[in-house]
């Protein structure tokens, strides 16, 4: 039941970026032997501020004089992860659009096959419904590149955190691993 990602032929870019970012970090892998060609700048680089908190401001508060209260959201997350049988799950992302009032919050459902014998294979990649949420933020907001995938890695992020066998993993190291199995399983 491998799935080849529809929807990451879509922002092949972004997960290219994404992946040769995170493994160059991470220190113990050769970007260049992948053969993409990213060249990091200011403009795609993504903001360890937004990826780590995944959250927007939507709207602050003075409580008392002097005392600022700020409230923030996840533009996409993943708002329930449901365990069926034989490892398969389903998952739900939200996205919630900033200055947004819920009118145009979306939902995106699908089923994610999480390897529970070998819970470091990555080979599965991620739930389209995280790309079919990613496109539909993309499309909807004025924020820049690297802003956007900066909220695209939160929500990466958000999404292998669910699982207790991700959480003790070197952030970079996981979710540059992956993103790269994403962009090799669309070839």
């Amino acid at each position: 039941m491998f799935n080849k990602k529809k929807y990451a032929l879509e922002v092949q870019t972004e997960l290219k970026t994404i992946a040769s970012q995170m493994l160059q970090d991470w220190g113990r892998a050769n970007v260049d032997l992948l053969g993409w060609d990213v060249e990091h700048t200011d403009d795609n680089y993504v903001d360890s501020e937004i990826w780590f908190g995944n959250d927007y401001i939507y709207s602050s508060e003075e409580k008392e004089p002097g005392v600022w209260v700020e409230y923030t959201r996840s533009i996409i997350c993943v708002t329930e992860l449901r365990e069926k049988e034989h490892g398969l799950y389903e998952v739900t992302v939200k996205v919630h659009l900033p200055g947004d009032d819920g009118v145009h919050e979306k939902y995106f459902k699908g089923e994610y096959l999480f390897n529970e014998i070998n819970p470091l294979d990555t080979a599965n990649g991620y739930p389209d419904a995280l790309y079919e949420a990613y496109i539909y933020f993309a499309e909807n907001t004025e924020f820049s590149y690297s802003e956007k995938l900066s909220y695209l890695t939160g929500a990466m992020w958000e999404f292998v955190s669910c699982f207790e066998d991700f959480c003790r993993l070197d952030c970079n190291e996981i979710l540059g691993k992956f993103a790269k199995a994403d962009v090799v399983a669309t070839y």
